[in-house]
């Protein structure tokens, strides 16, 4: 799918297309809070946000790449400027599956207590914005999944994490997200290696099993809608 970039990248646009967005360089800004306040408050970032997006939409299209959905890099997606941009150009493409991250917080707590306040202000934050996104998509034949999974453990999806998870989900469609990487001295995720070992885990893999999981990828959620 998509991976929206308004936050800590390259924009598609050059540079003096949308000034109001990125240095002359083409960067966006790297503290999405002040990046988010501009994009709630300036009305020339929104005129360009809306230029931007379609541009990386029309970007991705040019691939022939097919739209499994779309989602965001620090989830700015999320964003309700951004967000309400996001559906009415997502529309136009006909792409109709979005990532909204909204997790049950019990189950992770009962696994990891560790960052308790920042987990819980995460928490508030991406089910306020989530409710926002799904009252916004509401009759629009949207496709969103239940639960998504990641957030509050982002960058220690570790394997004994995924065997106190699993046995909790009790949605009928549930996404967990990582961020595996082969480790090297440059790697941005100190446990991305530990992610990626979790990914491949023979005891994760039979936890799937045991709890007759079903993978699925976005795609499949057309399939579940009609059913």
């Amino acid at each position: 799918g998509l991976h929206l970039v308004l936050i800590c990248g390259r924009s598609v646009l050059p540079a003096n297309e949308i000034p109001h967005l990125v240095d002359d360089k083409g960067n966006f800004p790297l503290d999405p809070f002040w990046a988010g306040v501009k994009y709630y408050f300036s009305s020339a970032a929104q005129i360009e946000l809306r230029k931007e997006i379609y541009a990386q939409m029309e970007r991705f299209a040019s691939t022939g790449l097919a739209f499994s959905h779309i989602d965001g890099h620090l989830h700015l997606h999320m964003h309700p400027t951004v967000f309400a941009i996001l559906a009415e150009t997502a529309e136009t493409f006909g792409v109709k599956r979005v990532r909204l991250p909204r997790e049950t917080l019990i189950h992770t707590l009962r696994l990891r207590q560790n960052n308790l306040v920042m987990k819980l202000v995460w928490w508030i934050v991406f089910h306020l914005l989530s409710q926002h996104a799904k009252n916004l998509l509401r009759n629009r034949g949207f496709s969103v999944v239940e639960r998504v999974y990641g957030l509050l453990q982002s960058g220690a999806m570790t394997e004994d994490f995924w065997l106190g998870l699993l046995p909790q989900i009790n949605t009928e469609v549930s996404e967990i997200y990582c961020h595996p990487e082969i480790s090297t001295l440059n790697s941005t995720n100190l446990c991305g290696g530990e992610e990626l070992a979790a990914l491949l885990s023979e005891k994760v893999r039979s936890k799937l099993q045991e709890h007759a999981f079903d993978l699925i990828n976005y795609f499949d959620l057309d399939d579940l809608k009609g059913s």
